[in-house]
């Protein structure tokens, strides 16, 4: 069962959430050839204050090895 976790800024409306998850789940769905019902998607709201603390040093650092895209730009290779 495929999880997606978003960390986001505050200020999105319910709306906006509703349509970014449903966009994901398309795409995910799609390149991972598993149905929609399949997915859960969650976003986590952290404030820029503590986003160095809470998603930067806790979350990417440690995992740095395992992130494909920063910025927008693939920064891992994928082995063919």
């Amino acid at each position: 069962m495929p999880f997606i976790q978003m960390y986001v800024r505050p200020g999105r409306d319910e709306e906006t959430k509703a349509r970014a998850a449903e966009a994901l789940v398309d795409a995910a769905s799609k390149a991972w050839g598993a149905p929609r019902e399949a997915f859960t998607v969650l976003f986590e709201e952290v404030s820029a204050e503590e986003w160095d603390a809470q998603v930067t040093a806790a979350i990417i650092e440690p995992k740095r090895d395992k992130v494909l895209i920063e910025r927008g730009k693939r920064v891992t290779q994928v082995a063919e």
